[in-house]
Parts: C-alpha cells; structure tokens; sequence
C-alpha cells in the first residue's frame, strides 16, 4: 500500500544524502528501549480498566473516544510545524534556493518535513509506546477471554453467571479489534498529518496561514472519517446483521471485517489523494519521487 511505502520513508529518510544531512543536522537518532515493567503496568491498568467497563456501560464509549482524540491531538502538532516550518523556508528566502537543486520542490519539502518530525524524540518513541501498549492490552484481553471461557463451562447450569460472563466475553472480544484499530489510526494519523503539512504550504508564503490551513483542514478530515466510521458501527451494521439472523460471534466478526475494510480504504484514498496532490502541485518528476521514497 502506498501509505506503508510513505510511512517507512518518513521513518528511515535517507540521512547520508546531501539535503537530508541538511536538514536533519539536529535530529534525534536515539532508539527507543521499553523495560519489562512497563508491560506489567499496562496489563494491570488494562485489566482494571476492563473490570470498571463491565460495571459502567458508559465507560467504554469514553474509552474509545479519548483514544481517538489522543490521535488526532497529537498528530496536529505535525500539521502545524510542518507546514509552519516550510512557510518559514519560504519567508527566508532558503526553500526557493533548494528547490532550485535536482532535488527538486518535492524533495525539498519532504526532507524539511522529515528534519521537522526527526527533529522531536516523540515521533521515534511514540509508535513503540502505542504499538507496546496495544501487545499488552490484546494480551490482556485474550487472557481474560480465555479465563472466562473456562469460568463459562462449570457456570452452564446456572443462567444468571453464565449471562453475565457471556458480557465479560463480549465485550472482550469487542475490545480487541477496537485497540488493534486504535494503533492503525495512530499510524495513518500521524502519516495523513504530516502530508496535509506538506500540502497546507504549497502557495502559502506566511507561516501563520499554512499552519491555521493545515489545522482545520486535518481537523475537519478526523472527524469526518471518525462520523463515518461510527455511524457505519452504531446505524447501518446492527439492522444487517439482525436481517441475516447473524449469532453475537459472526455479528461482531461481520462489523469487524466491514469496518476494518471500510476505515483503511477511506485512510488510503486519502493518503493517496495527498500525495498526488503533492507530486501535482510540486511537479514532482521520477528522480525526486525516487529519492523521496528511498529508506536509510
């Protein structure tokens, strides 16, 4: 997919190459290390936090949407200093002088969007976080199916427990999916952020009007897919399923599926459609599309 071709090359852009040494004098090269405590704060945390679901019903709508919202808020730093640091390029009067190498406009504004994110130690460190806490949370979770699986076969004569694990199972099964999309829309909001930077700044010269551009257009986009998504979840799934006669299994498998395919085509044909707007507006030719999609 394009968006994973995009997304290693803002992970590994080429530093040994004259304009992205430049640029990426000052940037961070540390790896990230994780101890093995953190895995045990999250497995509890995350069980508790499972337990206290199961009593509010409330809970997990709130969950999921301050997940959502800890995405979208921390990928529109990019969009802002992105953009705000290509229009300040430009107000200096040093991006008309590397765009005039055979770098190109392209590769100009790519590397310094690529020296904006390396510049910040949060950008090499956060996806391991999510992608560490997201391990540990579906650890988490296939524990407790399991576990409650097991409870469910000794509890079959009493109806009562056995309902009310039959919740615990559901809203496990729930919860897995919801957090593997929790660090997929991590990653395609960070990559959607970094290229609605880069197109925010294409005929902007003042630093102020791309980065106010970029935010709200970023913005608006979030909340469309995240509307649109939902309403697919909560309106048009339940009525199908119920058509279908579908049991809980196959219902939630059903939503799974639909969902999962229907958020990542509408994140890829938006990557997509930045990054031809991009190669258009930037009149990107082969040699610098190919030295912006080189890996280090």
């Amino acid at each position: 997919m394009k968006s994973y071709q995009l997304w290693r090359a803002l992970k590994n852009p080429p530093r040994q190459h004259p304009l992205f040494k430049y640029i990426l004098t000052h940037a961070h090269k540390g790896e990230f290390k994780v101890t093995s405590g953190f895995f045990m704060w999250v497995f509890m945390c995350s069980t508790f936090t499972f337990f206290w679901t199961i009593v509010f019903d409330w809970l997990p709508y709130i969950l999921l949407t301050a997940l959502l919202a800890m995405n979208t808020f921390y990928s529109l730093r990019w969009v802002w200093r992105i953009s705000g640091e290509i229009a300040t390029e430009k107000e200096n009067r040093r991006y008309d002088l590397l765009a005039s190498l055979p770098f190109g406009m392209l590769g100009t504004t790519w590397a310094i969007s690529t020296g904006c994110l390396h510049r910040r130690k949060s950008f090499r460190w956060m996806p391991y976080v999510v992608g560490f806490f997201v391990v540990a949370v579906c650890f988490t979770m296939f524990f407790t199916i399991g576990m409650t699986v097991l409870v469910m076969r000794d509890t079959i004569d009493n109806p009562s427990l056995w309902l009310a694990n039959l919740d615990v199972l559901r809203l496990g099964i729930i919860a897995v999916p919801l957090i593997i999309g929790f660090y997929l829309d991590n990653l395609y909001s960070i990559l959607t952020a970094s290229l609605m930077g880069m197109a925010a700044s294409v005929d902007v010269e003042y630093s102020t009007t791309a980065q106010i551009r970029g935010f709200f257009a970023f913005l608006n986009v979030q909340l469309i897919i995240y509307m649109i998504i939902a309403a697919l979840i909560i309106y048009i799934m339940p009525p199908i399923i119920n058509l279908l006669n579908l049991s809980m299994g196959w219902g939630i498998a059903l939503q799974t599926i639909v969902g999962f395919t229907v958020f990542i085509t509408l994140r890829e044909m938006l990557v997509r459609w930045l990054w031809a707007y991009l190669m258009q507006n930037l009149n990107a030719e082969t040699e610098e599309i190919s030295l912006v999609l080189q890996t280090a």
